[in-house]
C-alpha cells in the first residue's frame, strides 16, 4: 500500500479510497495500525496519500465484483494433487487473469 500510495502522490492525488471485504488481512490489527500510522504521517507532513477504508457490509458478495473472478481463478490455479510453490501459484494466477507477472520484492519461496 506504501508503493501505491508512492505513485499516487507523484501524480498529485491526496486520498486512497479502497472497499474491502471483511478478509481477516483487511481488518487484522496490524492493518488497521499500519494505516493509521500511514495516515498520521501523511497528516503530518502536509503532503502525502491518505488512505480511507470503506468495509463492505459482511456476507454481501454480490456487492464486491471480485468475488467471481476469484472463484472461477480458484478453479484454474489450484491443483488438488499436490501442494504449489508460492511462484508456481504467482504464475498460474497471473496466467489465469491474464496479466504479466511482475518479479517479488523479495524470494517468496523463502518466507511461506
Amino acid at each position: 500500500m506504501d508503493w501505491v500510495c508512492e505513485e499516487l502522490q507523484a501524480i498529485g492525488k491526496k486520498m486512497l479510497v479502497m472497499f474491502w471485504d471483511h478478509a481477516s488481512w483487511h481488518i487484522s490489527k496490524m492493518t488497521q495500525e499500519w494505516i493509521a500510522a500511514h495516515n498520521q504521517k501523511a497528516r503530518q507532513q502536509r503532503n502525502g496519500v491518505r488512505i480511507l477504508v470503506c468495509l463492505l457490509p459482511k456476507k454481501s458478495p454480490w456487492l464486491n465484483p471480485i468475488e467471481p473472478m476469484w472463484m472461477h481463478g480458484k478453479r484454474k490455479v489450484l491443483d488438488p494433487s499436490r501442494k504449489l510453490s508460492a511462484n508456481e501459484l504467482a504464475e498460474r494466477v497471473c496466467a489465469a487473469f491474464g496479466v504479466s507477472h511482475e518479479p517479488h520484492l523479495v524470494n517468496i519461496d523463502d518466507v511461506v
